[in-house]
């Protein structure tokens, strides 16, 4: 057999597939032009409601799905809702509050909000004296 592969047996060579370049992602400030034609677009596809999936909720913030997933398990990023402990959502209010004020604080947990409200109240009352009988407010 021939060592410069044009024997009976060689395989004519596939031509070099050409990678097409991705587009460029868009840059800069986001108009309230193009805000208001995604959730014209959201609306329109969707039936009407403000809840977005996690998907639809990252496609308005711009961001990936993945960094709102970051985001949740950080306690940060836009308030979000779990519906039967598995979906998770987001309201258009909630998503606007967020761009309009930046990061918000972390989330605590339910239990730690609970404890916390607790003591507070606890507190509050053994501040507060009650009334006696013949006292005015």
């Amino acid at each position: 057999m021939p060592r410069n592969g044009k024997g009976p047996r060689a395989k004519p060579h596939a031509p070099v597939p050409v990678q097409r370049q991705r587009p460029a992602k868009k840059q800069g400030p986001v108009t309230m032009e193009a805000v208001e034609a995604l959730v014209r677009w959201y609306l329109d596809t969707h039936w009407f409601t403000p809840w977005f999936d996690t998907e639809a909720a990252a496609a308005y913030l711009r961001r990936e799905p993945g960094t709102l997933k970051g985001w949740r398990s950080k306690g940060e990023g836009p308030r979000f809702y779990t519906v039967n402990g598995q979906l998770i959502r987001y309201h258009v209010d909630d998503l606007d509050a967020f761009v309009r004020g930046g990061r918000r604080k972390k989330r605590l947990p339910a239990w730690l909000t609970e404890k916390i409200a607790e003591r507070a109240t606890e507190r509050l009352s053994a501040a507060v004296k009650p009334l006696r009988e013949g006292d005015e407010k």
